[in-house]
């Protein structure tokens, strides 16, 4: 069983906001490879989303370094790995509503 076919709300969730088509293409692309369809797929659904949505105003970069590479800062750092959790767990509801450091 495929790791979203074993958790579909999650995988809806992740879809919140992607068009019909957008997913439609992803889906028979895959089916084309003979692949399965996986996590890393939505995410990349919903960065294209995010690109093609603004015109190139923003754009993602991967990068190599981590927030271990910035000196200092250690509430901001806290802080932000907390909210990286809850993404990764899709738990956006739970992030804090606080002010910023």
């Amino acid at each position: 069983m495929s790791e979203l076919a074993k958790n579909i709300p999650d995988a809806s969730a992740q879809l919140a906001g992607t068009t019909l088509n957008a997913l439609e293409s992803v889906v028979k692309t895959k089916q084309h490879r003979k692949e399965a369809l996986d996590s890393t797929d939505l995410a990349e659904i919903k960065k294209e989303l995010v690109e093609n949505d603004t015109n190139g105003l923003i754009e993602f970069l991967e990068t190599r370094r981590t927030l271990n590479d910035v000196y200092g800062l250690e509430s901001v750092k806290a802080w932000l790995r907390q909210d990286i959790a809850l993404w990764r767990k899709n738990d956006t509801a739970e992030r804090p509503c606080r002010q910023r450091p």
